[in-house]
Order: C-alpha cells, then sequence, then structure tokens
C-alpha cells in the first residue's frame, strides 16, 4: 500500500514513519506541507492508495489540501485520513463535508494510525465500500438468499439507530452500545464505509454527546444504506 504524509512537524513526521515502515506492506512517501504534498500527488507515475495529512501546516493546510484534491477529478476520491491536535466539531463537520470520516487525535498510537489507515481504504473498496456479495457469502459461508436476509436486518437495526439519534432519543451511552454491535455486523457483511461511520458516529458521541451527531452526517449514513439496499436488491 502507497502512502503519502504531510506532516511539518519533524518529529512528529519521523514517529509517523516509524510507525507505518513497522508494516511491511506499506511504502511511505514523505511531504514537508501541504503544498509539498499536492506537488507529490500532481508528479507521482505510480497512484497513491491513502493520505494521512496533518490539519496544521504552513503555505497549505490540511484541510485545504484536501479541499484541492476534491476539486480535481484525479484525487476525488482518494482515501486520506487527517491528522490532529484539534479536537473541535467545526473541524470535524468540516473534515465530513471533504468526505473524510477517519482522522487520528495526537497523541498518536499505531493501532491508532493503522486501524484508520485500513478503514479509510476499506470504505472506497467495492460498490462504495460495499464487499462483493458473492466474496462476503464465501467468507461467511452461507448461501446469497441468507446473506439478504442477514443484509436486511442489519439495514433496518441502522436506521433505527438513525431514527433514535436524529430525534436524539435515549442517552449518548445506549447510542454507543448500540454502535458497536452494529460496527460488527457492517465489517461482517462487508458493508466497509457504513463500518467507518459508525467508527466516527462513536467518536462523536463519546466527545460531544448526542448533539455531535449532525444532520449531515445522519444523511451520508442513509446514503450509504441506500447504496447497500441497491446492490443487494433489497
Amino acid at each position: 500500500m502507497r502512502i503519502l504524509v504531510a506532516e511539518d512537524d519533524r518529529i512528529s513526521g519521523m514517529l509517523i514513519r516509524r510507525i507505518l515502515e513497522l508494516d511491511a506492506g506499506f511504502a511511505i512517501t514523505m511531504a514537508s506541507d501541504g503544498e509539498a504534498a499536492w506537488d507529490l500527488l500532481i508528479a507521482m507515475t505510480e497512484p497513491i492508495d491513502v493520505c494521512l495529512f496533518d490539519v496544521m501546516m504552513p503555505r497549505l493546510d490540511g484541510l485545504s489540501l484536501v479541499a484541492r484534491m476534491r476539486a480535481d477529478a484525479r484525487f476525488k476520491t482518494m482515501p486520506i485520513v487527517l491528522c490532529t491536535t484539534l479536537n473541535d466539531r467545526a473541524t470535524v463537520e468540516k473534515a465530513i463535508s471533504l468526505s473524510v470520516i477517519n482522522y487520528v487525535v495526537k497523541p498518536y498510537t499505531r493501532s491508532n494510525v493503522i486501524d484508520k489507515i485500513h478503514l479509510a481504504v476499506a470504505s472506497t473498496v467495492g460498490v462504495q465500500g460495499v464487499e462483493a456479495s458473492g466474496a462476503a457469502c464465501v467468507r461467511l459461508g452461507i448461501d446469497f438468499d441468507t446473506y439478504k436476509v442477514l443484509a436486511q436486518g442489519f439495514v433496518d437495526d441502522v436506521l433505527v439507530w438513525v431514527r433514535m439519534a436524529s430525534q436524539k432519543l435515549g442517552n449518548p451511552q445506549l447510542l454507543v452500545s448500540r454502535i458497536s454491535g452494529l460496527k460488527g455486523s457492517a465489517l461482517s457483511l462487508g458493508a466497509r464505509a457504513l463500518a467507518a461511520k459508525f467508527d466516527v458516529a462513536e467518536s462523536l458521541l463519546k466527545r460531544d454527546g448526542v448533539d455531535g451527531i449532525t444532520g449531515a452526517f445522519l444523511i451520508s449514513v442513509e446514503e450509504n444504506v441506500r447504496i447497500l439496499q441497491k446492490y443487494l436488491g433489497l
């Protein structure tokens, strides 16, 4: 997996490189700021699989770099993980609006960085984040009809959760407790984009309570549900 990292702080950059180099499957290219990362993106002859950008950088900050990429057809759907010391709602909402749903809050831990990278890549695999149903059936050892029944039950559970969140029903702990099961079901069924959404929802709820789940975020969850329904003919 080819990873482009943009980090202006020398020590943080060394740490990120060290974390990523522990995985033999990663090839890392480092950039010192957002402008350098952009220059590398447009000059590279081999495609980048995922980007890892710091938010606060000179010349071109991480969010501005992402906005520039999303305006370019070559990078419109490229998986991106943002790294930041910021933990404010406005930053998260801006990232979501740019189709960045994975971010790492410093200080870094290896497991968190690696998990977010894999989640970001998984969210773009298959039909907009849905594993091929045949592959999922083989992996699970079930036939397609059984898979569809399970998927329909999962969709129903997700929509119940969305309704509870939109109406601010229940306390944050209840919504978070339901996320664990939904995320596990999403991963089991191969609905990787939805699993990534619930990973973000869990972070938002723990930080901001029910107010952290915005209408725009819930709409994006429902869009992923519709993709799954259309793909499986539910």
